[in-house]
């Protein structure tokens, strides 16, 4: 879901007292994103804190070239790789903040069994590097299309095709070992 057109137009026109309404459509996709880049909550945080901060400041630079959230993915994605480097490290790991542990309901054994798979499937994930985990969320996780993910990401369009076909094959390959693995 997107920001209607008319309410950018009037931010960007001095309109202040609606940006609530942008914090409050983006505020859990920033969040997120900024969860799997950083692996922290603090620091995913900061790094939401500030892209908000950012795009208060720079509405007026928005052009409407492509959709308002790959411009929202593209800042805080920014933000999020200007802080890794200020720290000097890489995070590894993929964003799992809704955890349901205490209310999951433990008489299915199917409901057991899709959470030993979501466990799995996350395992595998945090075996990947942090930019194919991150083409990966933004494609199937925010469903943003080829184009949108170079728009964030300053990857070439082969390259993200790349990274998410290498890390499909990677991911069916660690689930595959995994599965081997719990048989033996």
């Amino acid at each position: 879901m997107e920001l209607s057109e008319s309410i950018i137009d009037r931010l960007q026109h001095g309109e202040k007292q609606l940006f609530g309404q942008l914090i409050e459509m983006y505020q859990d996709r920033v969040y997120g994103l900024s969860f799997q880049l950083m692996k922290n909550e603090d620091d995913a945080n900061e790094v939401a804190q500030n892209t908000f901060i950012k795009i208060y400041k720079k509405m007026k630079l928005y052009k409407g070239t492509s959709k308002f959230s790959v411009w929202i993915y593209r800042i805080a994605y920014n933000e999020a790789m200007t802080q890794l480097k200020a720290k000097k490290r890489w995070v590894f790991g993929f964003f799992d903040h809704e955890s349901n542990e205490e209310t999951a309901p433990p008489e299915v054994l199917d409901q057991l069994n899709q959470e030993e798979q979501r466990n799995q499937v996350q395992w595998a994930l945090s075996q990947l590097k942090s930019s194919e985990r991150l083409v990966m969320n933004l494609f199937y996780m925010e469903e943003l299309s080829y184009e949108e993910i170079t728009a964030i990401t300053n990857l070439s369009l082969a390259n993200v095709k790349v990274k998410l076909h290498r890390s499909k094959k990677k991911l069916k390959h660690l689930l595959s070992q995994q599965e081997f693995a719990q048989r033996a």
